[in-house]
């Protein structure tokens, strides 16, 4: 009783993994390989630099900024700092 039991059960557990090796295994080599060319980003060889990029990159707006923009826009990143004359150097005003 318990080694069919046993046997039952395990065979639920394994169907499911022997079904889906058999759906990979269906496809060939070559659809295989098609269906990842798919899940990647497409990408151009530029000759310039013998490197690959990749099509459609991410758009930033930091590209049509001016470059003090820029700058401005990354201080507001920085922790808050105050310069100390006795030492020659810069302390946080905030700390975390």
């Amino acid at each position: 009783m318990k080694k069919t039991l046993l046997t039952v059960l395990l065979f639920t557990l394994s169907a499911p993994i022997l079904t889906t090796q058999a759906a990979t295994t269906a496809l060939s080599f070559a659809e295989q390989l098609n269906m990842q060319k798919t899940q990647l980003r497409p990408q151009e060889f530029n000759f310039f630099s013998d490197r690959y990029k990749q099509v459609k990159a991410q758009q930033d707006d930091s590209a049509s900024a001016s470059l003090k923009a820029q700058l401005d826009s990354q201080k507001d990143l920085l922790r808050p700092q105050f310069f100390s004359f006795k030492a020659d150097v810069y302390n946080q005003t905030t700390s975390h």
